[in-house]
C-alpha cells in the first residue's frame, strides 16, 4: 500500500492535503448525504468506514455498508458474483433516493 500512496502523492507535503486524504480534512458538517460502501477484505476498508464514522459524527447523513468476502473492486465483478451485482443495485438505488424530489 505504501508504494501504491508514493504512487498517488509523489511530493510528501501532498499527504496531508484533504483532497488526497479526505479524512485530513477538518470540517465535514457541510458535505452532502453519502453512500460508504467496503469489502471485507479491502486493504482501505478501515480508511473507509472511519471516514464515514466522521461524516456521521459531522452530522451527514450516512449509509454505510460492507460486503462480506468481497476484495477492493468487486463491484467491478458483477459477471463474476451476485454480491457485486447486489451492491450495484444497492448503489444505483442510492443514487436514485439522492436525486428523489419531494412532490
Amino acid at each position: 500500500m505504501l508504494w501504491y500512496w508514493n504512487c498517488y502523492t509523489p511530493e510528501a507535503k501532498e499527504a496531508f492535503n484533504p483532497l488526497a486524504s479526505v479524512l485530513r480534512a477538518t470540517d465535514l458538517k457541510r458535505l452532502p448525504s453519502a453512500t460508504v460502501i467496503t469489502a471485507e477484505f479491502d486493504p482501505l476498508r478501515d480508511e473507509a468506514e472511519q471516514y464515514a464514522d466522521r461524516l456521521r459524527s459531522a452530522g451527514v447523513p450516512v449509509t454505510g455498508r460492507r460486503y462480506g468476502g468481497m476484495i477492493h473492486g468487486f463491484l467491478s465483478l458483477p459477471h463474476i458474483t451476485p454480491v457485486a451485482r447486489r451492491g450495484l443495485m444497492d448503489a444505483a438505488m442510492d443514487i436514485r433516493d439522492a436525486l428523489a424530489v419531494d412532490s
